[in-house]
């Protein structure tokens, strides 16, 4: 897949790429960070390198961000479209370092602009009832809770009440 950096004010998105997994893995491999995150606990960075050996040739959009100023890795993000091409769903994942910093706010606004340019009418994510910090968010960007469900972390027996949030766009 080809692709341009997305460039926000703090951050720099681009592509996720295999070579990545050691950062991935410092989110999706943590048991804090990862609780909320629909995708399994991975045992190693071998696991999790494996996962995405084809992830270049994915057509959904999975990014990795870092600090435009710095060059830190500050996250994971994804957005992909749904049956209808109008509507597309959204996640992301921010380092523990950097929680409480709005770079997840950035993220999710760059990554509604980048869907929005490819024809999203329709964002919607599924957040964890309890994620609190993850449902204020989606609030301030504009998202409503559309309704409600239950979400199984893959490869586990770990279900969370979610709320799936809404955002509609013109």
């Amino acid at each position: 897949m080809t692709f341009s950096n997305i460039v926000t004010n703090r951050l720099v998105i681009r592509n996720l790429m295999q070579s990545d997994a050691p950062l991935a893995f410092s989110i999706w491999g943590d048991i804090e960070m990862g609780k909320y995150l629909h995708d399994p606990y991975y045992k190693d960075v071998e696991e999790l390198f494996n996962t995405l050996k084809d992830i270049e040739q994915d057509p959904n959009y999975a990014f990795i961000a870092f600090c435009k100023d710095t060059q830190q890795f500050i996250g994971t993000c994804s957005i992909y479209p749904e049956d209808d091409p109008k509507h597309w769903d959204i996640g992301y994942c921010v380092h523990k370092d950097f929680w409480k910093h709005g770079y997840g706010s950035e993220m999710v606004k760059a990554l509604i602009a980048f869907a929005y340019d490819k024809g999203a009418r329709i964002i919607t994510a599924h957040v964890a009832q309890e994620n609190q910090a993850s449902c204020a968010l989606m609030k301030s960007c504009g998202f409503i809770i559309d309704s409600e469900t239950s979400s199984k972390k893959i490869r586990t027996d770990i279900v969370y009440p979610t709320y799936i949030f809404k955002l509609t766009l013109k």
